[in-house]
């Protein structure tokens, strides 16, 4: 069966040259999913993930060949990216920072012992839920070969990734770690005279043999600066100081979550206001005589209402769709809602063009009457 019959896309995400990201829905459990989709890949690490079930990485329920391409139905994560938490400049406490460390170096080891390097750790790839990070988005992945002296291909994200990942040499684990250092960088403020500044020294040297061999190096060091408690009884080492947690994802590291009702509260109020003028604008006017007057008249008219509303509500996941607008970026944003602008006004423009030239003759006439008593 075509994975298209099961999984009915809803929205979708992101795309890439790498691939297309969808939010789906499994038809046959009622869940929402995501499915990856690669171009001209074998992802064969992917079939090794399958097997792995760790609360810090999506569960991979299916993956499938499709001609050329692989798709991958994972676990839809709800949750905030650590990048959006990052960007709005609140600050980390040492115990948050060590709490979201420790978590992402128990998730590398678990993959780093089946060969397999992540090669993109960011803040945009590590989603606070619930009282877990999770780990996302191993599309720049790989396994790890001996036999190879450097990447076939040169992938990761510009800042975030080692230099052997341009060329230098093969990744291994140390690139991760290198990576997580770049991150931890950002936690602790770009600050030096952080605590945890000699292990972002150490992650983040430019010569793989100076780095940390493993992230159980970074957990003993850790333990040995008295910032962790050592392993118990389920195995897992857990911050020096007991977080408080809840269900919030702000909160997996035992941080405070931002203030969002006022979002929910402006959604509401504006979804009100854009009915309450488009019940105004629906109401016939002296110029609509004819049933196509009134389509015509109201086909422009309502635009004035449905483009900053699907723009600013963000309906039918737009923000996602559009180029520009799903960037990162706040330039790139801005510069889409600029162009977007534009364009809505020469389609207002065409459209009230059209209308004009369909009128019938009684709402020309009509309108003609209006626009010389003005």
């Amino acid at each position: 069966m075509d994975w298209r019959e099961r999984y009915q896309v809803l929205a979708t995400i992101q795309e890439t040259f790498k691939g297309v990201l969808f939010l789906a829905c499994d038809q046959q459990t009622g869940q929402k999913v995501v499915c990856r989709v690669l171009y001209n890949t074998s992802a064969e690490y992917y079939q090794v993930l399958k097997q792995i079930v760790n609360p810090h990485f999506p569960r991979i329920y299916q993956v499938i060949r499709d001609q050329k391409d692989i798709v991958i139905i994972e676990e839809y994560i709800q949750g905030e990216t650590l990048e959006h938490w990052l960007s709005r400049g609140n600050p980390f406490s040492l115990e948050d920072i060590v709490c979201i460390l420790s978590q992402l170096c128990e998730a590398l080891e678990t993959i780093h012992i089946r060969g397999i390097i992540h090669r993109d750790i960011k803040p945009s790839n590590l989603i606070l839920c619930g009282r877990k990070v999770v780990l996302i988005d191993f599309d720049a992945a790989r396994i790890h070969r001996s036999s190879t002296s450097k990447d076939t291909v040169y992938m990761g994200t510009e800042g975030y990734a080692a230099p052997e990942q341009y060329g230098f040499a093969q990744t291994d684990s140390r690139s991760d770690i290198y990576s997580l250092g770049v991150v931890l960088r950002e936690l602790c403020g770009n600050d030096p005279r952080h605590p945890l500044a000699p292990i972002i020294q150490r992650c983040t040297a430019f010569d793989p043999a100076n780095r940390y061999r493993s992230t159980r190096e970074i957990l003993n060091e850790l333990q040995r600066m008295n910032l962790l408690r050592p392993a118990g009884a389920a195995g897992r080492p857990a911050p020096a100081r007991r977080q408080s947690y809840s269900n919030h994802p702000q909160q997996a590291a035992g941080i405070s979550p931002p203030p969002t009702a006022w979002k929910t509260v402006l959604k509401i109020v504006l979804g009100v206001v854009f009915g309450m003028q488009a019940i105004v604008i629906l109401i016939p006017q002296a110029h609509e005589v004819t049933v196509l007057d009134y389509i015509l008249s109201k086909l422009v008219y309502l635009q004035f209402i449905l483009f900053p509303a699907v723009l600013l509500l963000n309906l039918f996941h737009i923000w996602q769709k559009l180029p520009l607008l799903r960037s990162s970026k706040k330039p790139c944003q801005a510069v889409g809602i600029i162009l977007y602008c534009l364009s809505f006004l020469v389609v207002l423009i065409l459209l009230n063009s059209i209308a004009n030239a369909l009128y019938s003759p009684e709402a020309q006439e009509i309108l003609k009457i209006a626009n010389t008593a003005q």
